[in-house]
């Protein structure tokens, strides 16, 4: 662990006196060069955890596993799920698998969940929604839905960076035909459970301040590493850890990418992320320069 470069802090979210996974000096490049030499061993390496993940990390066991520790503290059987699943950020990515394992479980088992969803629309964006079917059933389509549902009691799972909870009203877009109404969603729950992603040792003191504010009756995470961080940061809160859903979506009838150089004949480095200072990709490019570039 070292201290998060200047480039990549963010206020009241990636904080300067936090820390995160760093490489090592060099260990890029070394790392670089042995998959080059013993491509062999890693491919083998590689299959195994592909079939470790599929086989562990499946649609149906994380779907029970998500479903079970949100049913598990509903005594109102009314349930809002705000998140990111308009968008095409990871947290949308995520949200889309959840709300898709929470359909499927109720309708499979005959559970009576009066369910509705809300997003804070933080892009603009034309890509395909794969659950735009359940989006058009479950989202809340006016403010008076909005205003008769928080009338009776229900939890709220707010599937968001926390700080959206202060944030969201005023600086995101709503559901079509819906007023801001994130926060006051939170407030007015009888129960509401944080489920969030973390990457560094510690939580920013607004996002704590903000648990000792909504006081949830829980926290979920998605690996154990953020499950350490939450219970260093707020014992007094129980963490609990639902894996992210991983599917099989490889296919036979996948188009290939028309590359502008040929790379048949050649040994490919494939790194894919998103372009920015968190990713490191400059400590990538220059590690891969120094080893293959002469």
């Amino acid at each position: 662990l070292k201290p998060v470069e200047q480039q990549a802090q963010m206020e009241g979210i990636i904080i300067p006196e936090s820390q995160w996974a760093y490489p090592e000096e060099k260990s890029f490049k070394k790392n670089l060069r042995s998959i080059h030499r013993s491509h062999g061993k890693y491919k083998k390496d590689a299959e195994i955890l592909q079939e470790y993940i599929l086989n562990e990390m499946t649609p149906e066991k994380i779907y029970d596993k998500m479903v079970n520790e949100i049913l598990s503290t509903l005594s109102p059987a009314d349930l809002v799920y705000i998140g990111q699943y308009r968008d095409s950020s990871g947290c949308g990515v995520a949200a889309r698998k959840y709300i898709k394992s929470l359909h499927e479980y109720t309708s499979k088992a005959g559970v009576d969940l009066n369910f509705k969803l809300y997003a804070p629309v933080a892009e603009k964006t034309n890509f395909h929604n794969s659950i735009s079917d359940l989006i058009e059933k479950y989202e809340f389509k006016s403010d008076k839905e909005i205003n008769q549902f928080m009338e009776q009691d229900y939890t709220v799972v707010w599937h968001i960076p926390s700080i959206m909870a202060m944030t969201s009203d005023f600086r995101f877009g709503t559901p079509p035909n819906c007023s801001p109404s994130l926060r006051k969603l939170i407030i007015n729950s009888k129960v509401n459970i944080p489920l969030v992603v973390w990457e560094t040792d510690i939580l920013p003191k607004e996002w704590v301040n903000l648990y000792d504010y909504h006081r949830p009756s829980k926290i979920i995470v998605p690996s154990d590493w953020s499950k350490k961080v939450v219970e260093k940061c707020v014992p007094d809160i129980p963490c609990d850890v639902v894996r992210h859903v991983i599917e099989d979506t490889l296919s036979d009838n996948c188009e290939p990418v028309a590359l502008p150089i040929q790379v048949e004949d050649k040994f490919v480095i494939l790194a894919m992320s998103q372009w920015n200072n968190r990713k490191g990709f400059d400590k990538l490019i220059e590690a891969f320069t120094m080893e293959f570039s002469h």
